[in-house]
């Protein structure tokens, strides 16, 4: 298992997709790092296309080296992942991939986990012309973060997307496409351990709804600790049945969590973008009919029992205080979002709770802002009267702050 540098990591806390070329064992060896969704990663262990383009340009601060890379889970529209080079050892690592037969890629996923690895083959005429292009744009600029190279991004996504309008008058542009070719994938093992259970991931299986449930479990199990429980059944002792998911007790209210993941490897065929938007659509539909029989369960008084069968106490303040949430494998921008900020908003006023919906990603900052369980509780509070302020449930939470060394 491969274990990033600190500033990788610090990186990788922040960004919610990074590519980063690195050296390894040393000095003595180099790879590639792809952080970014476990949809996007299932993707490509399935075999898609992927790509990796090499820009460079002139700027007042010298010359800048830049890659995006592109991961076509959809044809037309892939999705893109772009930075720039201004690291001393980053810029050594990718001259020397460009020379290397082939180097492992290593995956990480919203958590940040190293959840497996692929050997990355650079197409040879594309491998030889890129370590041209950078012979030619030698002694590139490695620094801290700067205006210069935000203007060089926005023009390196003015060049990959047109449509988008250039802030910046553009400088002197050189670009390179590598295609990449994969194979040999190996998934890690991992295990996540906390107060009143051990839970397992491994990516690549056909278990993709629980490897997501243990995601979600993951984020939450330092906040909640003991308050947390996977798979809590309720009804009487014996004849029960799952309650939700996950279960997350604050002291001042529960949340119930529905995780729904659009099936990737054990389906045929790559999936257009409006069939998985039809899919996951259908999936949140699903999981709001399973969170409203919960909350029921709990109105009506049923108890609620952990796997060990304990019984979890929950009052009825707390019950009073309830949040429901969905949790989707991607925000598909295909979806009705003013539709579905309707249905959960007249889901919550009939059952009486606050109902979400979110992904992996914004789970996780929701996480990191937290301090507390109720603190948590508070923010998710926040989120849905911004549902209700503007009408959509596509809300993201961004954070500010300076730039990273």
């Amino acid at each position: 298992m491969f274990m990033p540098s600190a500033r990788h990591w610090q990186e990788m806390q922040f960004e919610p997709h990074g590519f980063w070329p690195v050296p390894t064992d040393f000095g003595k060896g180099h790879a590639l790092l792809l952080k970014t969704s476990t949809q996007l990663l299932k993707f490509i262990i399935r075999g898609i296309q992927i790509q990796l383009d090499l820009f460079c340009a002139e700027t007042p601060s010298g010359r800048v080296v830049g890659t995006n890379l592109r991961i076509f889970d959809e044809a037309a529209h892939p999705i893109m992942i772009q930075g720039v080079v201004r690291h001393e050892e980053e810029h050594s690592a990718l001259t020397a991939i460009l020379g290397l037969p082939q180097v492992p890629l290593f995956l990480f996923d919203e958590l940040a986990r190293p959840v497996g690895r692929l050997v990355c083959r650079l197409e040879e005429t594309d491998k030889l012309a890129g370590a041209e292009l950078l012979k030619q744009w030698a002694s590139p600029y490695a620094g801290p973060w700067n205006s210069d190279l935000s203007m060089f991004l926005d023009q390196m996504t003015t060049i990959l997307d047109p449509s988008q309008p250039a802030q910046y008058p553009p400088p002197r542009f050189a670009q390179l496409n590598v295609r990449l070719l994969l194979s040999s994938f190996v998934a890690n093992q991992i295990h996540s351990i906390g107060d009143n259970e051990v839970l397992a991931f491994k990516i690549g299986g056909t278990e993709e709804g629980a490897n997501q449930e243990q995601q979600v479990w993951h984020l939450l199990v330092d906040l909640f600790g003991a308050h947390l429980f996977h798979s809590p059944q309720a009804g009487q002792q014996g004849e029960a049945r799952e309650l939700c998911d996950v279960l997350a007790v604050a002291d001042t209210g529960l949340l119930l969590i529905e995780s729904k993941s659009l099936s990737i490897l054990s389906t045929s065929g790559q999936q257009s973008a409006e069939r998985r938007a039809k899919n996951l659509r259908k999936h949140i539909s699903k999981a709001s009919d399973q969170l409203v029989g919960g909350f029921r369960a709990l109105f009506k008084g049923q108890g609620v029992w952990q796997k060990n069968e304990s019984m979890v106490v929950i009052s009825d303040a707390q019950k009073a205080a309830g949040h429901g949430m969905i949790v989707v494998s991607e925000m598909h921008v295909d979806l009705p979002w003013k539709e579905i900020a309707d249905e959960l908003l007249t889901l919550s006023s009939r059952v009486g709770v606050q109902m979400h919906i979110l992904d992996l990603t914004e789970l996780r900052i929701l996480v990191g802002i937290s301090r507390s369980r109720d603190e948590f509780l508070t923010h998710l509070t926040r989120r849905h009267s911004i549902m209700m302020r503007v009408g959509s449930a596509m809300i993201r939470t961004k954070l500010d702050g300076p730039p990273l060394p």
